[in-house]
């Protein structure tokens, strides 16, 4: 079976036609509420979530993409088993790992001091006392939400790759324009006065509302209910016939878009939204504004005690965003002038240096060299069958790194061993700022980075230890036996791998005495002792917090 038709019957598995009827929602199931209590539980939690994606300026995309993992969570948990909220920064949080949005911490840090010393800016502000970050109450709401993120991702069977219907709705119009039987569209198509202006109403004008639709329902079910491929039609369909656009004749849009089958996932569409127009008149209220009026529905204080209570803490958002109040890590001239090397490595040419909104333009290319190296991989596997999380890109902060490898005291001569390397930018950052290593070598099974890696060791100056790259997989037994028994240091960005393979796979080969980094993630047996824990003030959403173990038994 191929990835591609995998992960379609994967998406397919979310989309039930039962999921239409509100009685059906385990919170309304159970007796435990009502359907228009349930709804408004579920509209809290949903704007509570553009509101964060608001606040910390992220994209689109990964707002979409936690509105459906909270949709999806709570078409198989109760809203009383678990905080609407607390449930909503989980699914942000992960919606930031699956999407690769890295965001600088220090964009947040007014936004959110100042929504924690105003509550909002609700009449009850001057009322309003912010959790002691080291009382009982913000431990107990902080445990909960690391809690919640395990249990929405059992939840969601770690389904994590969503599928959503932007890219279907820009093929469509694609085919739309190029379809000989909608070519007198361009002579039907209309103005708001009833005038032929096609230039105006086609494409643009059908492709904004269209979109606009497709924003909106993410406020609704239907992403458990309707596949994304009819969402982008029937989103269209509906824009057309609402700027009066006669279809070829003799032909429907039904027809021409392909949804003459469908009828009862187009009902279902259309009946979701109507209803949502009818009960909160904010018909394009995400795809305009995503906060305008809708934060009035949330409980003001819930929300003020929620965002400032975690705000007031180093670890806020459930490691979304940690260390509000972090400084920048300080290093020595040495360590600076190390990581300024690897970094040049990296970003050698003027255009690789140059600042974007998701890092360097160097940084979105190999992102995308990365992302092409799984493709290629993927389309003839000779290895495991890998699920998609574990092959995603992302660099360390060379800072974060230093900070990292100094509460592990590398000693002359150890060796280092990165699993899941990925272009060498960790494990050459190593054998820059620790050049007394006996070797640093990482440990990559996409040949192409393994390529690209080697290339950028030749771009590093200056003094640094020796380095290898090896292609293989290091959940293999045979890579296990050959490698890690060597390492007297490993480092892991755990937050990439599926879960548990790190842990299995150092514990049952690493010696008694290696220390191990791992990002992002803790290990839980026993054999392993925490000895620091390190929190990235300055990373992005990805890479936040690091463990430092030892292997005691």
């Amino acid at each position: 079976m191929s990835n591609l038709v995998h992960h379609h019957l994967i998406q397919e598995r979310w989309i039930d036609p039962l999921n239409e009827d509100p009685n059906s929602l385990p919170s309304v199931a159970s007796g435990e509420m009502t359907v228009e209590v349930e709804a408004r539980e579920r509209g809290e939690g949903l704007q509570f979530i553009l509101y964060l994606g608001k606040v910390l300026n992220l994209p689109r995309l990964t707002w979409s993409t936690a509105l459906v993992f909270y949709h999806r969570f709570y078409s198989r948990q109760s809203f009383n088993s678990h905080d609407k909220l607390e449930t909503a920064i989980a699914c942000l949080f992960l919606a930031c790992k699956v999407e690769e949005t890295p965001k600088k911490i220090q964009q947040a840090k007014s936004e959110l001091r100042d929504l924690a010393r105003t509550g909002t800016g609700s009449e009850e502000a001057d009322d309003y006392v912010p959790m002691d970050p080291k009382g009982s109450n913000f431990l107990l709401m902080k445990d909960r939400v690391l809690l919640l993120e395990r249990i929405v991702l059992h939840t969601l069977s770690f389904d994590l790759n969503i599928t959503h219907p932007y890219q279907s709705l820009m093929d469509e119009m694609k085919k739309l324009a190029s379809n000989a039987l909608v070519r007198g569209l361009y002579n039907n198509a209309v103005d708001e006065k009833g005038s032929p202006d096609p230039q105006k109403v086609f494409p643009q004008l059908i492709f904004q509302i269209a979109t606009g639709l497709v924003n909106d329902s993410y406020l609704t079910r239907v992403c458990t209910c309707v596949t994304h491929e009819v969402v982008a039609k029937t989103a269209i369909m509906i824009a057309l016939e609402s700027v009066g656009a006669q279809p070829f004749k003799g032909r429907t849009w039904m027809q021409i878009l392909g949804l003459e089958k469908r009828n009862g996932e187009v009902a279902r569409f259309v009946d979701m939204l109507g209803e949502r127009a009818k009960g909160v008149n904010l018909l394009l209220s995400y795809s305009d504004d995503p906060l305008g009026d809708i934060i009035a529905t949330i409980n003001v204080p819930i929300l003020g005690a929620t965002i400032a209570g975690i705000a007031a803490v180093g670890l806020s958002f459930a490691r979304l965003l940690p260390s509000l109040g972090a400084e920048a890590f300080v290093l020595t001239p040495e360590e600076e002038a190390a990581c300024v090397s690897v970094s040049n490595a990296f970003d050698s040419a003027d255009w690789e240096k140059e600042e974007v909104e998701e890092g360097t333009k160097g940084y979105i290319n190999r992102r995308r060299q990365a992302n092409e190296a799984k493709e290629k991989y993927q389309e003839g596997k000779t290895a495991r069958e890998v699920k998609d999380r574990s092959l995603r890109y992302s660099e360390t902060n060379l800072d974060f790194l230093c900070v990292l490898l100094r509460a592990v005291e590398p000693q002359r001569g150890e060796v280092l061993i990165d699993l899941g390397s990925g272009c060498g930018r960790t494990t050459l950052g190593a054998a820059a700022l620790f050049p007394a290593l006996g070797k640093a070598t990482g440990i990559e099974f996409l040949p192409e980075l393994v390529k690209l890696s080697n290339g950028y060791r030749g771009k590093v100056r200056g003094r640094k230890a020796s380095t290898e790259f090896i292609n293989g997989d290091f959940t293999d037994p045979v890579v296990q036996s050959k490698y890690l028994p060597k390492a007297d240091i490993i480092f892991a960005t755990a937050s990439f791998f599926n879960k548990g393979e790190v842990e299995r796979a150092i514990e049952e080969n690493v010696k008694v005495g290696a220390r191990v980094i791992t990002v992002d993630e803790r290990l839980r047996s026993k054999s392993f002792k925490l000895i620091e824990e390190v929190v990235d003030g300055a990373g992005d959403l990805q890479l936040n917090n690091g463990y430092v173990y030892e292997k005691v038994a």
